[in-house]
């Protein structure tokens, strides 16, 4: 009934600070996880649209006339192509630097990941584990439960006491920041 709703409110958002970005990220030398987390960070997405978002999304933004360095990409969001929040199209924006590392992620991680699969692997997921298969449902879980001990700080968020929310907000400094401080070379 709408008591059970309302025990559903969302926190208020706490983001990470800019210092906390960087500690995150130097810590967590698997580049795989590592995109995940800025991708969380920088665009606002949720865990389960991380896992699976679709590498059909990419591109290299070198390559169109209409992008500028340092531009944000509109990029819409389908739930014909991947899980989201009760199902409603949305679009996120992704600083133009990111869009460069995860188009360099895919063409060179992503597809070692996918040939450790074998031939009959058909996932659509940017991020695939070593051996090749989407995420599993508690999979961000365990590495942010394993990261926040490493950094002695919360990176998650609680919601209703339910379930784990990666709602990390991206605030406008830290985009700037994580521009000039590329991880991915």
């Amino acid at each position: 009934g709408p008591s059970a709703m309302l025990s559903h409110k969302s926190a208020p958002i706490t983001s990470l600070t800019m210092e906390q970005v960087l500690v995150c990220l130097g810590v967590l030398s698997n580049i795989t996880h590592r995109m995940m987390f800025e991708l969380m960070v920088r665009c606002g997405l949720r865990q389960i649209e991380c896992r699976t978002f679709p590498v059909k999304y990419l591109f290299d933004p070198a390559r169109r006339r209409d992008l500028v360095q340092g531009q944000m990409i509109r990029l819409p969001l389908s739930n014909k192509d991947m899980k989201l929040k009760y199902d409603k199209p949305r679009a996120i924006d992704v600083p133009y630097d990111l869009m460069e590392d995860l188009w360099w992620y895919a063409a060179r991680h992503r597809k070692s990941r996918q040939r450790a699969a074998g031939a009959g692997a058909t996932s659509t997921s940017l991020f695939l584990t070593q051996n090749g298969t989407p995420y599993g449902d508690t999979a961000l879980t365990d590495i942010f439960v394993a990261l926040e001990k490493r950094v002695g700080f919360r990176v998650r968020r609680n919601e209703g006491g339910v379930r784990w929310v990666f709602l990390l907000a991206p605030r406008p400094e830290v985009a700037s920041c994580l521009a000039q401080t590329t991880v991915v070379s």
